[in-house]
């Protein structure tokens, strides 16, 4: 889209009441106003489906996107395959999704998460009653991140899909959630491929 087509298209998303589903992948973002998005998404009542993927969100437009997570009560799909930004801005997201409502489907593969931002997630897993789908994949998460996501999930009424392939999950992760499998009674598919649970 670049300068200023991505604020364009954001600001007539606050006021929009008819577009259900966006998808903006793989567009040239000027990092500064990817967190006009997410002021969008705090505003917007009508869109259900968001693909960010593919583009240069930087820290402060995955902060946006997480705060409007926190009040949003219409997204229930949100692909954030985005580039590696650090852990730090993730913890947005997982403080937006412990409050979040309506998000059913929830894709974070390849984004460089590590364990502060797998910790995050775990947290928000405990409280969160929508969400169904969850991909982690490619994100460096390691025991930590998998301690913290086990005890969500011991918790979670709502997740049927969890993908953690691909991670650096080592026997000590596995054997958390091996523990929040033995109470949690709606995960129905669990991908824990090329891990190192042992």
């Amino acid at each position: 889209t670049g300068e200023g087509g991505l604020r364009a298209i954001a600001n007539g998303l606050t006021t929009n009441t008819t577009l259900t589903t966006l998808d903006l992948c793989n567009n040239s973002f000027v990092v500064g106003d990817a967190s006009a998005i997410g002021d969008a998404l705090a505003a917007n009542s009508t869109l259900t489906k968001l693909s960010l993927s593919g583009n240069d969100l930087g820290v402060e437009g995955v902060r946006a996107i997480g705060a409007a997570l926190a009040t949003n009560a219409t997204l229930t799909m949100l692909e954030l395959n985005t580039r590696n930004i650090g852990e730090e801005a993730w913890r947005a997201i997982g403080a937006g999704l412990a409050k979040n409502a309506t998000l059913t489907t929830l894709n974070l593969g390849s984004n460089g998460l590590g364990d502060e931002g797998g910790r995050a997630i775990g947290v928000a897993l405990a409280t969160n009653a929508t969400l169904m789908t969850l991909w982690l994949c490619g994100n460096n998460l390691g025991d930590e991140s998998a301690r913290a996501i086990g005890a969500g999930l011991a918790r979670n009424t709502a997740l049927t899909t969890l993908n953690l392939s691909s991670n650096r999950i080592g026997a000590e992760g596995g054997r958390a959630i091996g523990a929040a499998l033995a109470t949690n009674s709606t995960l129905t598919t669990l991908d824990l491929g090329s891990n190192s649970i042992g």
